[in-house]
């Protein structure tokens, strides 16, 4: 293969940080630099890693970049480990990495466990005269109760504190991974962001743990709440974050609008998981930062990519009653941008029948009517609408 491999633009693409905390527990050494147990050999502080480099005293003590990491750390040749970071796209002789990988499998012990664990916190989030907190926490976010039903959110009143060994805990929600209709992963989301002192005296700040033995490796969130069939004539937004992908699907009833997350903004685009999103005729990628943006619409050709407003996520928007708005906006630049005025057209009736069933505000009636007068069409004037949002 004589391909030219851009090592420099895979690396910009990662944090190592954030690699590495997917391999095992990490606490702050400072303020740009993260130590802890070695994924490979073991210990408790002998592995450092910087955004660009890691280090292990014990058996790397050359600090060493990401491609270096996974070489290192699963024997990947170099041309393998590039391709791993790049989903492939290097080349398709290359040896592919990922069915090689050794992954420990959850047992259906732990599967069932993990799903009594949100059926109990569901219902108590639901039911319980102790979950008010947990309502209220939601509530202030704009989710509503509907949305919690549908991705079976529960609460949990004493979730352990990453790095306490259960000795600290803190009132959380809880956000069930379901793939294939099995529980394989469970976020827990402190109702606040806790600062406090570690097992190792090391202070940290939290917002969210998970329960051991989960797997996001691989994987996205929300797949379970979808609407199947007519893929080819909808479109799909790519998000990060659970909180987000809820507020998204939230607002995008009956609109032919899906969602999902990638969990993390670190998460790796699987063949699997591109096979998936490539099902829908559009793509929405949307996340906080334009190069992680970039990053994602090279790996999904033809997809449109948006960067949050201000600053501003999913749930944020939401929040502010601009959601619905925004969303329907990035779908007509979208489809404009690809002119697609059929698709166009579709989703401007799509939209309009909705609004026929439902209370839209007056930023999304505005925006439709910039979609139809793009069309060469006028809307007749709807009944009911909520006010503007501030």
């Amino acid at each position: 293969m004589n391909e030219q491999i851009d090592t420099e633009q895979i690396k910009r693409h990662f944090d190592l940080r954030e690699v590495a905390s997917k391999y095992v527990s990490l606490r702050r050494a400072s303020t740009k630099e993260l130590e802890g147990p070695c994924p490979k050999c073991g210990g408790t502080d002998r592995f450092h890693c910087q955004a660009e480099w890691f280090m292990c005293r014990q058996c790397h003590p050359e600090r060493g970049d990401v491609i270096e990491f996974f070489r290192w750390k699963d024997g990947f040749t170099f041309r393998a480990a590039c391709e791993y970071l790049s989903n492939g796209e290097i080349g398709s002789s290359a040896k592919r990495l990922e069915p090689e990988r050794k992954e420990k499998k959850q047992s259906p012990q732990w599967r069932n466990h993990a799903k009594g664990l949100v059926e109990v916190a569901h219902k108590r989030l639901i039911d319980s005269s102790d979950a008010v907190s947990g309502r209220d926490y939601l509530s202030k976010r704009g989710l509503h109760s509907s949305t919690w039903n549908a991705f079976k959110l529960g609460f949990v009143p004493t979730a352990s504190r990453p790095g306490t060994g259960g000795k600290q805990k803190a009132p959380a929600i809880s956000i069930p991974w379901v793939v294939g209709g099995q529980v394989v992963a469970i976020r827990y989301r402190f109702l606040e962001t806790h600062t406090y002192i570690d097992e190792d005296g090391v202070e940290r700040t939290a917002k969210q743990t998970a329960l051991p033995g989960s797997d996001f490796s691989g994987k996205l969130f929300g797949g379970h709440a979808l609407t199947h069939g007519f893929e080819s004539k909808k479109t799909i937004v790519l998000c990060e974050g659970e909180i987000n992908c809820m507020s998204i699907w939230q607002e995008s009833q009956g609109t032919f609008l899906e969602t999902l997350s990638f969990g993390s903004e670190n998460t790796v685009i699987t063949p699997v998981i591109k096979q998936k999103i490539m099902q829908y005729a559009h793509h929405l990628t949307w996340l906080d930062r334009r190069e992680l943006v970039q990053a994602r619409m090279i790996f999904l050709p033809g997809a449109y990519g948006i960067q949050s407003p201000d600053g501003m996520d999913a749930n944020d928007l939401l929040q502010r009653g601009q959601l619905s708005a925004f969303l329907t906006e990035s779908r007509f630049r979208m489809l404009k941008q690809k002119e697609a005025f059929t698709a166009l057209e579709g989703l401007l009736w799509d939209l309009w029948d909705n609004a026929q069933m439902n209370t839209i505000d007056v930023d999304t009636w505005e925006a439709m009517n910039r979609i139809a007068a793009s069309l060469g069409k006028t809307l007749s004037p709807l009944p009911t609408m909520t006010q503007p949002s501030s």
